[in-house]
């Protein structure tokens, strides 16, 4: 079930908690970022992708994707998940 929806705009995005009827406001770089992160993407990835959006250094991307997680984990707003393992053929 989905307990967070986003509505995005010109410069960022509002996250509304349906369960716990709170919201917050997000950039326009966190808002991008979020919508990259579908669960079919790796952090590394959504952060090459922010870095060549943004031209920003790639470690300063990944630093910054890493930190928006943890900021918004601890919310309750992501839920970070490890990649399932890959099956060996």
């Amino acid at each position: 079930m989905v307990n967070v929806v986003m509505e995005s705009f010109e410069d960022g995005a509002l996250l509304l908690d349906l369960k716990k009827l709170s919201y917050f406001e997000v950039n326009a770089t966190a808002r991008d970022v979020l919508g990259m992160s579908d669960g079919s993407r790796t952090v590394q990835q959504v952060a090459k992708r922010l870095s060549e959006e943004y031209e920003i250094d790639p470690q300063q991307a990944l630093q910054d994707v890493i930190e928006l997680y943890h900021n918004l984990s601890a919310k309750g707003i992501v839920k970070m998940i490890k990649p399932a393992a890959k099956k060996e053929s």
